[in-house]
């Protein structure tokens, strides 16, 4: 039987040492050391783990005429989500479990967290970017990102053009509690 050599145990129990967190004061002040980018004593909340998120408030569509994505209809940004990975740059968040609704992204040292990537959609090939600024809202007693989405589909599979452009508000708030 072959022995583990110190830093292969040494980098076992890092992993192992991650967590998600949730919202309780602990997270909220950045205990996570895989979740919070800038230490446990600053002000960039850890953003690993489950959200539900909330796309079109003031949304604004260019030239989208395909059923299901006009305005006030639910997009794949709006629902459930899960963020994990580790931070800072190596993150990737995850619409409704599924599997093929995965984004990679990023988050800054002052909180600034951004995603991006494709998804296959019925209509075409749909590319994302979303993000905004993570905090901690005492009145709330919630962690949220808020920000903006920008959504474009390709139907005629030339990457360099789309037929439909969507843009809007984005929020996610943290579960947990």
């Amino acid at each position: 039987m072959r022995r583990l050599s110190p830093l292969a145990i040494a980098s076992l129990l890092a992993l192992c040492a991650c967590s998600r967190g949730d919202d309780t004061e602990e997270t909220a002040t950045g205990n996570d050391e895989c979740g919070d980018v800038d230490g446990p004593d600053g002000a960039v909340p850890n953003v690993l783990g489950n959200w539900t998120a909330d796309f079109g408030k003031n949304s604004f569509e260019e030239n989208c005429q395909f059923e299901g994505l006009t305005k006030g209809s639910d997009y794949l940004l709006d629902g459930a989500l899960e963020v994990d990975g580790r931070i800072p740059d190596q993150i990737w968040v995850t619409f409704d479990e599924d599997p093929s609704a995965e984004f990679w992204g990023v988050v800054s040292p002052t909180g600034a967290v951004s995603f991006s990537g494709t998804y296959e959609h019925r209509e075409g090939l749909m590319d994302f970017a979303f993000g905004g600024k993570a905090y901690y809202d005492e009145y709330r007693q919630r962690t949220f990102i808020e920000g903006f989405a920008w959504v474009g589909i390709d139907t005629n599979d030339d990457p360099d053009t789309y037929e439909c452009t969507a843009r809007g508000e984005w929020s996610a708030s943290k579960s947990g509690l």
